[in-house]
Parts: C-alpha cells; structure tokens; sequence
C-alpha cells in the first residue's frame, strides 16, 4: 500500500512537467521560470550572479555563526522565487544549513525565523562560554 502511494505521487510529480528535488510547491514557479528542477535554478546565470552579490555585499561568512566553511544561500522564503530581495536571503554554513532545514522539517516553532534564533542564541551560548573559559584558565581553543 505504501509503495502504492509513492509511485502514484512520484507520477503526479512527472506528470506535471517537474520533479523538484524536495522543494516542496515550487513546481509551478520553477516552470513558469523554464526550469525542470530546483537544481538546474541553482545552475541557471541568475542565481549564480545574485549569489555572487549576496557574497560580495555581506562577506563570506554565515551570518548565523560566522563560521567560513561549506557557505550556502538559504532561501528565508520563497515567496519571490526567481526575483528574490536580498532580504529574502541568508548565507549559511553546511552546519546551520543542516540545522535549519532539519528544525522547518520537525515542525519547529516559529518556522524558519524561530530556527534562526533558536540556532543564533544557541552559538552565542556556546561563544559567551568559550570566552568565559579563556578568562578563567587562558584557554584558546
């Protein structure tokens, strides 16, 4: 019965013209845009110019950690897909990338916003505690 289902959503997907690689209902925009998947939007002159801008105005660091490992940019919201404000994204490590994706996916509260903060206050934690042992016993780590 499961396998039943998935092969009958797997079809609907193809059927419609697009498989999008887990992005859930951008099905319809990615089309209209000319593009089969997400993937090939991450391919396309477009987003590799923005994302280009998005690195050149704001550095390359996650602006969640500050971490300059694995960046990616993460869309905050969807709703201008294909003509995204700047505000509408984040650059990202693979670490909190991961994670955020992992809180919208348990339904955590808030959605992205509240897995940005959650994630942020998380890091500063962990940096308020890194410089209280540096204090204390002149630790780097």
């Amino acid at each position: 019965m499961r396998k039943g289902i998935r092969k009958r959503w797997l079809k609907i997907r193809i059927e419609n013209g697009c498989y999008v690689d887990g992005v859930g209902s951008l099905g319809p925009k990615l089309l209209a845009l000319g593009y089969k998947n997400y993937s090939g939007y991450l391919q396309s002159e477009h987003w590799k110019e923005l994302r280009k801008r998005i690195f050149s105005e704001r550095g390359s660091k996650c602006e969640v950690c500050n971490s300059e490992d694995s960046l990616n940019i993460h869309h905050r919201t969807y709703a201008n897909f294909g003509n995204e404000l700047e505000s509408d994204l984040i650059i990202t490590c693979g670490k909190c990338h991961k994670r955020i994706h992992s809180s919208e996916r348990m339904g955590g509260k808030g959605g992205l916003e509240g897995a940005l903060n959650r994630l942020k206050r998380r890091v500063a934690k962990k940096i308020k505690k890194q410089k209280k042992l540096i204090l204390k016993h002149g630790i780097i780590i």
